[in-house]
């Protein structure tokens, strides 16, 4: 009889071994499913108060535009500008100023002095070669 009951007793250990994985497995199921809910009504209450406001936006919309139709005008800011804003600026119809002028036309003359001191040098090659490369007609 003892050796029966300690058979039974493992049998019984086995079977409730078997057991329980199923008894967690159901209550993970039921854990999921709980959290799966939770997240499709969390979805759903977004929806919900996603078209309330585009519906409280529409209506506080169409009864603006009848009451106040410039609407930006409420912005909150509005530049202003003054003479003194503006005192440091020259007239721009005024034609450029000499000291503007006068260095263009130094920059220019330096210029060509530059490229006709490259021609005279690229001249003075060419006779050291002793080559005339120019040919005549």
């Amino acid at each position: 009889m003892a050796i029966m009951n300690k058979e039974k007793k493992t049998e019984n250990k086995r079977i409730n071994e078997i057991d329980e994985p199923q008894e967690e497995d159901e209550e993970e199921e039921e854990l999921e499913n709980k959290k799966m809910d939770m997240f499709f009504n969390l979805i759903k209450n977004y929806q919900q108060a996603k078209k309330r406001r585009r519906l409280e936006l529409l209506i506080q919309d169409s009864g603006d535009a009848a009451s106040n139709p410039t609407k930006r005008s409420d912005s909150g800011i509005v530049p202003v500008f003054r003479v003194e804003d503006f005192s440091h600026c020259t007239d721009l119809n005024l034609k450029p100023s000499d000291s503007i002028i006068s260095t263009k036309i130094q920059d220019k003359e330096e210029e060509e002095e530059e490229e006709e001191e490259e021609e005279t040098e690229k001249k003075e090659i060419r006779e050291d070669n002793g080559l005339d490369l120019n040919l005549a007609l």
